[in-house]
């Protein structure tokens, strides 16, 4: 059986690169879970257009709420995203060989470069 990946966001009013960064994660993620602190822009309409599973949660700080959101994400996989970061297509072919076909054993985690 492969392993499953959540891409896991924490939001408040990032519409604005969104929807971009959602459509580069489509293709790797059986989960998208977007944990917002109130945003009154179009942030939840573009996460809810994407099948996200949207939690509410007042913000209590940067580490609670990125662990709140971490521990709420429902697959032992998990890949914590920016709402304006935009996953490359070699990154998402990285993370699919190599977390979602071969499912490593004994391995913790990863680190991603970002630009």
């Amino acid at each position: 059986m492969c392993a499953r990946l959540s891409v896991v966001y924490i939001t408040k009013n990032a519409g604005q690169h969104f929807d971009r960064s959602l459509a580069s994660v489509a293709n790797i993620a059986d989960e998208l879970l977007v944990v917002d602190s109130g945003s009154q822009d179009n942030t939840l309409i573009l996460a809810r257009n994407a099948g996200a599973r949207i939690i509410e949660r007042s913000w209590l700080g940067f580490a609670a709420q990125r662990q709140f959101a971490v521990v709420s994400a429902e697959n032992s996989w998990v890949l914590m995203m920016d709402a304006d970061e935009i996953l490359t297509e070699t990154a998402a072919r990285v993370i699919r060989n190599t977390i979602l076909i071969r499912e490593p054993a004994g391995v913790a985690g990863y680190l991603l470069e970002r630009r």
